[in-house]
């Protein structure tokens, strides 16, 4: 047929993108690029779990992340081109990097920079296939404990004393005062320690 032919081009392997077709007739004539171009697509990735899964502010971390699709569609093609934090609640978005991705369903050395604000974050994974908006598995950068205030600030050295102290950060993210643990409450003049408080009850 001197207008067209029908043939079938396999694409399962093959990266998603768009690509042209070319053409070779029995005089070894071929076209350079072609009218209409051939488009693969492939699923985005997911994220269903990634360890650890918190961190605490200013400080790095390690990721090891764990979904599908990593390979776009291909038998060994690791073609991820961003791995970041996106926040659940408007927190700016945290590019990871030192990443390798292993397999098609895991990605490890994604590095948590100390820069990254306190908050709850998805894992956003991009490649050929696009890129996933929300992970099943969630990030956490918890707020490092603050001490706003004391109730009392002041009072004799004579004999032990109950102090209310208010501030944030003191679940650490855990959700319940135990992770505030006997004996890390303590007084310090400078660098030296000089007291060490005992635990009382966290409320909040």
């Amino acid at each position: 047929n001197p207008k067209g032919f029908t043939y079938w081009l396999a694409g399962a392997g093959v990266k998603a993108g768009t690509y042209n077709v070319i053409v070779m007739n029995e005089l070894s004539h071929a076209n350079s690029i072609s009218g209409a171009k051939l488009v693969l697509t492939t699923p985005a990735p997911t994220v269903s779990a990634v360890s650890p899964t918190f961190v605490a502010e200013q400080k790095t971390q390690t990721l090891t992340i764990t979904g599908t699709g990593f390979f776009g569609g291909t038998q060994s093609l690791a073609d991820v081109v961003d791995v970041k934090l996106s926040g659940v609640a408007g927190e700016s978005n945290v590019t990871l990097s030192g990443w390798t991705v292993d397999s098609n369903i895991q990605i490890s050395g994604a590095l948590v920079p100390t820069t990254a604000a306190v908050g709850t974050y998805n894992i956003i994974i991009t490649n050929s296939g696009g890129k996933n908006t929300v992970s099943a598995g969630k990030f956490r950068v918890v707020a490092r404990p603050r001490i706003t205030g004391l109730n009392p600030g002041s009072g004799s050295n004579l004999g032990a004393k109950n102090i209310q102290i208010l501030g944030r950060g003191f679940f650490g993210g855990a959700g319940t005062g135990d992770n505030v643990v006997a004996g890390s409450i303590k007084l310090f003049s400078g660098a030296t320690q000089i007291a060490v408080v005992t635990k009382g009850i966290v409320d909040s």
